[in-house]
């Protein structure tokens, strides 16, 4: 009925599930060690993880004194896995060893997050899981504005390694 409104409060940038999880995926790839980050991706629904998968490699993980990610990556010895969840977990081991080797070869944080989207296939799980081709086209573009911070970012000197771990840093104390 094109009635003016002005929307206060809402979801902030950095909140948004697409933003998070792009964002988890580049802590993972710098610190395999970061379990929240790791909890966060794992249960994709197209990785066929669920919270049983989750619940088995957790408890593999603890019986074995080993981090989450070593079970996630030594899936195919987790006992009763099924092998849907095994290729979801090899899956994700090959989406973070690219993104670490694309980071070794010295590439800026724009071309590791770019990289990133296209290996977890970002755009057709947000287009596959919205409600509508214009929220998914919403949340796609927020998704590109991270895209285009770290250009900025890599632009101005700041999209080394170091840099990036810094940046991420940041974004976790946001409070504003």
């Amino acid at each position: 009925r094109q009635i003016p409104a002005r929307m206060i409060g809402g979801t902030q940038f950095f909140e948004r599930k697409e933003v998070k999880d792009l964002l988890a995926y580049l802590k993972v790839t710098l610190n395999p060690m970061d379990e929240i980050s790791l909890r966060r991706l794992l249960p994709s629904p197209s990785r066929g993880l669920g919270d049983v998968a989750l619940a088995k490699l957790s408890a593999h993980a603890t019986a074995n004194s080993c981090s989450l990610f070593t079970a996630v990556t030594r899936a195919h010895a987790v006992r009763d896995l099924p092998p849907t969840a095994i290729e979801g977990c090899n899956a994700f081991v090959r989406i973070i060893d690219a993104a670490r080797d694309r980071l070794s070869k010295g590439e800026l944080s724009a071309a590791v997050a770019r990289g990133i989207g296209e290996d977890a296939k970002l755009k057709e799980d947000i287009y596959a899981g919205a409600t509508s081709n214009a929220a998914a086209a919403r949340r796609w573009g927020n998704v590109e504005g991270m895209f285009n911070v770290f250009q900025r970012r890599d632009e101005k000197g700041f999209g080394d390694r170091d840099r990036l771990e810094e940046f991420l840093r940041l974004i976790a104390l946001r409070d504003d």
